[in-house]
Formats: C-alpha cells, structure tokens, sequence
C-alpha cells in the first residue's frame, strides 16, 4: 500500500511510517528527534514557540530548554542542516522555530523499515529512550492475550539498556509473602547492574532494600517507601532509570499504592515507569494508556471456569502469601475458609504498619471466625483504626473487649482510653481506665502514660505530672516498650502549661549530657512543645533571650544536641517576628548543626522552617527545594506524624499556582492516611489545605479541611493559630458569596496574628481583606 509522505530538499519524511529517509536511505533517530521534526514540519505555517515544543513532545514531564536545543541540532544533522546554514530548521531568537525548506506531499516509497512499525510500540519505546535525553514518563500499556505487551517491555527494556539506564523488570509472583515483592524485584535488577547505585542511598535505606531483597516484609511501611523513593531517585541522578512491570493486574493492593507514589518521580526525575496489563484492570493516576490490538481470540476450552478452591490450595502449597491464598478463595464465595489466611496476612499487615491492609482483611472475614481467632481479629481491626486516625477505634476496641479474655483487657483498656483520648472523647477514656492499675504486667507503661494524658486534658496537671513522671521511669528501663517519645512530649506539655518550659528543658540537659542517644529522644520530643511556646502570648524578645541562655548551658556541658535545638527555636521565633535575615542565620546554623550530628528530625525541621523563609521572602522555588529535601527525613524520622503536616503545609503555600497547591494537597491527603496525624500539628496542614480547595472551587474538601483545622485549634487556645482558621474561613465565605464577612473574618485574622507578634502573616490577612 501507499502512504503519504512529505518531501523536502533530498528528505522525505513518512509520519504513517515514523520514517525519515535522506537520499533513499533511512535515516537512524532518536524517536523524539522525529517527533520534535514532524511537528515544525507538521506547523511551517508559522513559528512555533519553545513552550509549545516542550508542552506537545514531553507533556507534564519536566525538561529543560537545553534537553529541546539538542533535539533541534540532532534534527538538523539528520536533514543535512546545520546551526549555521538553517536552510530547513531556522531559529526565530527570542520565539522559537520554524520549518523553512519547500515541501512536496506525495506517496512515500515503501521499504522494510515500515514492516511491523506500530504507533503504540513506538510510543512505548520512546518513552524508555527518552529517559537518557532527561525526561520521564509513565506509560500503561493495556492489552489482552496474545497483543504482545510483554514483547514490548522486553523491547523497552533492551531499548534502555542501549542507553546504559538502570533497568528492572519483573512482575507479581504467585509464590511471594511480600507484598512488595515485585517492585522489589525491578530495584534488585538495577542494584545487580549498577552495585553503585546501594552506597549512593543513605543506610537505613539500604538496610531496607537489602531485607526486601531477600524476601522479608519492610521494618515498617514508612520507611519502605522512603527507601524506594530514595534508590529510584539516585538511580535517575546518575544514569537515569526504567522501572517495567508486566501483569499489573495481579499486583497487590499495597504494590499499586507504592506504583502511584513512584510514578509521582516521573515529573521531575529521569525515570520511565511502563507497566502492562489486561484490558479492564482500570487507568492508574498518572499513567498515559497505550492500547494494544488482542493478537487472538480464546480457543475452545480456555474459558473453562477455573476451580478457585483448587488453585488457592495449591499456592498455598507453594508457600504464596497469605494474602493471594485469602483472596482466590474470597472470590470464588469461600469466606470461611479463607478466614484463616486472611487472618495471617493481617497480621502480616499489622507488623509492617499496612493498616489499610488490616482493615481490608479484617472486614472481609471478620462474621467468619470464632473462637481464639475472633478476639485477635477484632483487636487487629480496632489498632488499625486508631492508628488511621479513625473515630470508629472506640467501639470497635469495644468489640475487642467484649471477645477478649482478662489476660487481654488490660492491653486493649488503655489502647482504647488512648484513642478515645485523641478523638476527645474523655468520657469514654475514663471509662476504659477505671480500676484499671499498674500490676507489674508488661501494660503498665501504657496504663500510666494513659492515665497521665487523660489527667492533662482534663485539667488535672498535677495528676498528669505523677503518672508520666513514673511512666517515665518505666519508659528509660531496659528492653521497655518504645514509649520515651510520647511521655518526653507530655512533660513538656505540662511544663509548659506551668510556664516552666525552659526550667524543664535545663532539667533535660543535665540529665542527657552523658547518654546521646537520650538526648537526641527527648529534644526531638519537644518539638510540639517548642510550637506551643512559638504560636503563644510569649513576646519573641523573650524566647529569643531564652533560648541564648539555653545555648550556653548546652555549650557548657557539650550537649550539642541541645544547641541545635535552641539556635533552631531562635530562628523560629525571629522568623514568626518578621526578622528573616535573623531567622535565615540561625536556622541556616541549625541545619548545619543537625546535619553534622547526622540528626534527620531536626535537619528535617530546620530545613522547613528556611523555607519559610524563603517563602516569606518571595522565593517559592527555593522554599520548594527545601521542602522537597525536608520530605525524605521526615518521612524516616520517628516523629513523621509531626513534621509532615507543616512540610506539607508549607509546600502548598510555596506552589506557583492553585493547580500545583491542588496536586501538593492530594499527595498529601495520600502520605497522611496512616498514622501520620498528630492533633496538635494537623492544623499546619489543614489551614493551607483549606484556602488552597477554596481557591481551587474544591469547597467541598476546603469545608472539611478547615473542620480539621478548627479541631485542632481547639487544643491551641490562646495562640496564633486562632487567627491562622479565622484567615481560612474568611477565604472560603468569600468564595460563598459573602464577601463582607469574609472581610470581617480577615481582618479579625489580622488582629489575632499582630497580637501574636506575627506582622507578616498579619500583612497578608489584610492585604487579602483589601481584595
């Protein structure tokens, strides 16, 4: 058959063929090189612009102008042009470029090279290849039996090895009690090729990897997906990388929600991440479809029904995951007799802090068991929901109880008074703790820092201080329970309730100038402390003149961690006064501080707050590169559930646009869904979150952000943070229509932040009011 072609000069250029040949022969290029061709060729009208170029050949993926100048100088050496001549690709400075040669459309001659040339596959390809030239993607390539979609991956695959990228491709295995197992396998196909790439992550990572490699669940769901993020970006800094993955539809749920993370690195990162899989399965966020024709239809007997109960067994035999076996069984109507698996891959779930993977479980078995196995399923479900921050944890701990046997109730008691705590349900907490005493059981550390958070937020400070004093104790024994953090923070929250904050934290020095590991414990547990001190009536002179004093005792005592944390408190307060040149000095000496001491939740903290900064100053792209720097450490850092929501926060504040605050906000509507929510620090997210919906005519979720907001305000009172949900709803009642109110509700805003000794958050309340 005939297609048509363009020629030009001794060219002829078949886009039907992805073709260019020059003087008869095909000419051998880059897939993006023709595409850059075929479009100036395709518009030479007119003068085509470099962002029009850059937003039809590469998308939403991120590249610089210099990645299009090398497309054009390589399209010029293939038509026999050149940079000096420009007899078919001139530059128009300042504008762009434009195709200048004449052309003749005519039927372009057939050759081999067009046999088996398929749009989709060159798509496919192209997106491997162009990795090397600094642009990601995300490809889904959807095709039934027999379409060739694994071919493809293979070919992608060769292709970027071509270009000396980090390749890994593999696939979900039948036999596999990971999860993860196949996003494990693609980055033990790049660490074989490049052994490099493990000693370019930090070691925790690698630690982490190395245990996935060998087909162990992660140490913990946060840190495996800051571990894959970590090597996957490495990999794209030095070489560039292509994750492949063929029959995606049979991927695990948690696989897919760590897929939708990577893909997320295709935006800024030289990574391509093309998947495969049948027709059906559903369009990935992200991904770009390729849609490949089926290359057979079914032959008698292949749609025999399959015995589900069979095959269940027989993977089970084969050492599958719980999870696999559980949900064959689950599909072909055996609950019960899944009831058994699914309860193990809870438990799997549960050790790995995959509650959402808990919850599914659970809920598809729980009316199937009984027994022994009811009250352990029940108390599985109840912890997941506390630790998503759900308020159905309450009764279903209830549940728990109701099933569990005495040996038990102590431990479920005090879990649910905790959550009833955090929800502020004080009544229900004091219920639970009734009766309830330290006996020497392996409870009584939990039962104490329950009964000390009950007494704080019932008022009772003195009570409060005598049970964490002695969960305290508890807390520092040998082999006790990882409770340090939480009862550190709670002094502090007493201390400062007393005004003794400072008094509380001189204690602390002496107390950790000889054990490091302490000190770094309980400097990173004042963290919402030193926020409460900050947003409060203090005068910023005075936490300033503080914090020095603090400082020379820790230099005194050579406690270097408490160093870092009073020059980062100094740098705090001069940047809520509006002294960002002070602020940008002390926070920039914190940073180096925690930096050198190898601390990550303070160089995570420090690196926020100088974004702020930089915010404050006008610089979004710079506060954005901190915060980007910021988001790996504190993702790692124990105190995650509470550096988060201020990165977070301050990455919405920082975006260009609303549509780039609206993306900020769904990432980290994803990243929070665990137990990453502290009550206190949730209003640093919840504020930005909301007037960035309110602007975006997302009012729906603005409303139930600024919810959140007011919540934990609530626990606030009497700091700036009152202003903060003021400026909030202000925004979002101008948005209903109510433009006077909103104007009270801003300036109101402005007069609680003044109050507050914040001028500059109180300049942009009125400047808003104004609008």
């Amino acid at each position: 058959m005939h297609h048509v072609g363009v020629r030009f000069g001794d060219c002829e250029l078949s886009v039907e063929r992805l073709e260019l040949r020059r003087a008869g022969q095909v000419v051998d290029m880059e897939p993006q090189v023709f595409d850059v061709l075929a479009y100036l060729l395709r518009h030479r009208e007119r003068v085509v612009p470099k962002t029009e170029l850059l937003d039809q050949i590469w998308g939403n993926r991120f590249v610089s102008e210099s990645a299009l100048s090398s497309r054009i100088k390589s399209a010029r050496r293939a038509v026999g042009d050149t940079g000096r001549d420009q007899r078919i690709i001139k530059t128009i400075y300042g504008r762009g470029y434009r195709f200048v040669a004449d052309v003749n459309e005519q039927p372009a001659t057939a050759g081999p090279a067009a046999e088996g040339a398929t749009a989709p596959a060159h798509r496919v390809l192209r997106a491997a290849s162009d990795v090397a030239a600094g642009a990601g993607a995300a490809i889904q390539i959807s095709g039934g039996p027999g379409s060739g979609k694994t071919e493809l991956l293979q070919q992608a695959a060769q292709t970027a090895r071509r270009h000396t990228l980090a390749v890994g491709l593999s696939a979900p295995a039948p036999a596999g009690r990971s999860p993860y197992a196949c996003i494990a396998g693609v980055l033990k196909e790049m660490a074989q090729g490049d052994p490099g790439l493990l000693g370019a992550i930090p070691a925790g990572c690698r630690a982490e990897l190395e245990r996935a490699f060998s087909g162990r669940l992660p140490t913990t769901r946060q840190h495996w997906f800051v571990a894959v993020r970590e090597f996957l970006a490495a990999a794209a800094e030095r070489s560039g990388a292509v994750v492949l993955l063929d029959d995606l539809h049979l991927a695990p749920r948690e696989a897919l929600i760590l897929l939708d993370d990577v893909v997320r690195l295709t935006r800024t990162h030289r990574l391509a991440v093309i998947v495969a899989q049948r027709p059906g399965a559903g369009t990935r966020p992200g991904f770009d479809v390729v849609e490949l024709a089926d290359g057979h239809r079914p032959q008698a007997g292949q749609d025999a029904p399959v015995d589900l109960a069979a095959e269940a067994t027989r993977l089970a035999d084969l050492g599958a995951a719980p999870g696999q076996v559980a949900d064959l069984l689950l599909a072909g109507g055996e609950a019960a007799m899944a009831a058994p698996y699914a309860l193990e891959a809870a438990r799997l779930a549960a050790a790995s802090g995959l509650h959402a993977e808990v919850l599914r479980w659970t809920e598809a078995v729980r009316d199937h068991v009984d027994g022994q196995a009811e009250p352990e399923l029940l108390s599985l479900r109840a912890d997941a929901l506390a630790a998503a921050g759900d308020h159905a944890a309450v009764p279903a701990y209830r549940k728990a109880l109701a099933a569990a046997g005495l040996d038990q109730a102590p431990g479920l008691r005090t879990r649910l008074a905790r959550a009833a705590i955090l929800s502020g349900d004080l009544a229900s907490a004091e219920e639970a703790l009734a009766g309830l005493e330290p006996d020497g059981g392996p409870d009584d550390g939990a039962i104490l820092l329950a009964r000390g958070m009950l007494a704080y937020f019932s008022g009772d400070i003195d009570g409060a201080d005598a049970a964490v004093e002695a969960a305290r104790a508890m807390a520092l024994a040998p082999g006790a329970p990882n409770r340090l953090l939480d009862v550190i923070t709670l002094q502090g929250m007493i201390a400062h309730n007393r005004g003794q904050w400072f008094d509380r934290l001189r204690r602390e020095l002496r107390a950790t100038t000889e054990n490091p590991e302490l000190a770094s414990a309980v400097f990173d547990s004042h963290l919402c402390v030193a926020e409460y001190l900050l947003y409060g009536p203090t005068p910023y002179d005075e936490v300033v003149a503080l914090t020095r004093q603090l400082r020379e005792q820790a230099e005194r005592t050579g406690a270097r961690r408490g160093v870092a944390f009073a020059v980062t408190v100094a740098g705090e307060a001069a940047l809520l006064a509006g002294d960002l040149d002070a602020a940008r000095a002390d926070l920039a000496e914190a940073l180096a501080l925690h930096v050198e001491m190898g601390a990550d939740t303070g160089t995570a903290h420090a690196l926020q707050r100088l974004a702020e900064v930089e915010l404050a100053a006008g610089d979004r792209a710079a506060a954005e590169r901190l915060l980007r720097r910021a988001l790996p450490l504190a993702r790692w850092s124990p105190l995650a559930r509470h550096l988060l929501q201020r990165i977070y926060g301050t990455l919405i504040s920082a975006a260009p646009d609303t549509d780039a605050a609206l993306a900020v906000v769904d990432e980290a509507g994803q990243r929070l869904d665990e137990p990453f929510s502290c009550i206190f620090c949730q209003v640093m997210i919840a504020v930005p979150a909301s007037i960035a919906c309110t602007e975006g005519g997302r009012l729906d979720e603005a409303r139930s952000w600024l919810a959140q907001a007011q919540r934990s305000a609530a626990t606030w009172q009497g700091t700036a943070w009152q202003g903060a949900v003021a400026e909030a709803r202000g925004h979002l009642v101008r948005a209903e229509g109510d433009h006077a109110a909103a104007g009270r509700l801003l300036a109101e805003a402005a007069t609680l932040f003044e109050l507050a000794g914040q001028p500059l958050d109180a300049q942009r309340c009125l400047d808003a009011a104004d609008l």
